[in-house]
């Protein structure tokens, strides 16, 4: 270990110091950052809603897995909100079913949120059938709860470990389909934006006459004109709120006309470089194409394509702004 000993001022003691630089560990840290590439990857996104109960067994009949790419489009509410309704659309109930509940964990961003309670409002004012007349959504405690998908997401993980690389989502769609039934986005589902119909109709959940983050369960329920009503309740066991409205004022659910979103985004340019970096040094292309990288080649040639229109419309703005008259 190299040491230096600095000279304080009068009055105070000696400072030393330690160089780490001629550590084997430092040494070895900059070695292996010489040869190391920035690592990055297009992630896959995975939805699982399991129909039934605790005790149902887990089978590609009762459990469904929505899946998408990074490429395709982000995790977010919207997302999340079609998938649940294309599965409440899609089911059969049984004429005796009165009541539908739904357990969640409490993710602010994608379930818990005023986006998927206003598609809950929706489907059941405008889509579900008439034997229907309430719906609760349970958030469990975090860190407490292990919910049915966490078993799917589990035999999914032990299978995925076992493969070294993965350089295709179909190897994904293919582990998956063991366990599931496969949805893929675009082609079996659509995504629609709930989050603006909902913020069109819906007030502000500040203006809710209940919390939103601190209730543990969500109750929607139909009223004897036809309209929906909804309460949030602190508590597992009891009921001390009540039910009211949530609409903006002159507003209906029925008003709710979500679009239907496209399917597909741009890869970032710096994520391009960095993928094209590791794919090069992994598989030492050297100028040749490699048949099984080719779902990277079509998300680079998007994105090098947004890209380019980009930078054409940067360079549109820049020229009609030099050839303004200045006065």
């Amino acid at each position: 270990m190299d040491m230096s000993i600095e000279l304080c001022p009068s009055g105070q003691g000696r400072k030393r110091t330690v160089n780490k630089d001629n550590w084997k560990r430092e040494k070895a840290k900059k070695d292996r950052l010489v040869h190391n590439v920035n690592c990055r990857t297009l992630f896959s996104r995975l939805c699982n809603i399991v129909i039934g109960n605790s005790k149902t067994m887990l089978t590609p009949e009762t459990v469904k897995s929505f899946l998408w790419s990074e490429v395709d489009r982000r995790k977010s509410s919207n997302e999340i909100a079609s998938a649940v309704f294309h599965t409440l659309s899609n089911h059969v109930f049984q004429d005796d079913v009165e009541i539908v509940r739904l357990m969640a964990d409490g993710c602010a961003g994608q379930n818990k949120n005023c986006t998927v309670i206003g598609m809950m409002c929706y489907w059941l004012h405008c889509c579900a059938p008439t034997c229907i007349k309430r719906i609760e959504i349970v958030f469990p405690i975090v860190g407490h709860s292990f919910l049915p998908p966490d078993r799917v997401f589990g035999h999914i993980e032990k299978k995925l470990r076992k493969t070294s690389t993965i350089v295709d989502p179909q190897k994904y769609f293919d582990i998956i389909k063991e366990f599931s039934s496969v949805l893929k986005m675009g082609k079996d589902y659509v995504v629609c934006d709930w989050k603006a119909a909902s913020a069109n109709v819906l007030k502000t959940p500040a203006s809710w006459h209940f919390k939103l983050q601190k209730s543990k369960r969500i109750i929607i329920s139909k009223t004897a004109n036809g309209s929906v009503e909804v309460k949030g309740e602190p508590y597992y066991n009891s009921d001390v709120s009540v039910f009211s409205g949530i609409c903006k004022r002159g507003k209906k659910i029925a008003q709710m006309k979500p679009k239907q979103l496209d399917v597909g985004r741009p890869v970032k340019l710096d994520k391009i470089k960095s993928i094209s970096s590791l794919l090069t040094l992994h598989y030492d292309l050297n100028g040749q194409e490699n048949p099984q990288l080719s779902f990277f080649k079509n998300a680079f040639q998007q994105g090098n394509v947004e890209d380019v229109n980009r930078e054409r419309e940067a360079a549109a703005v820049l020229t009609d702004s030099e050839n303004e008259d200045v006065y």
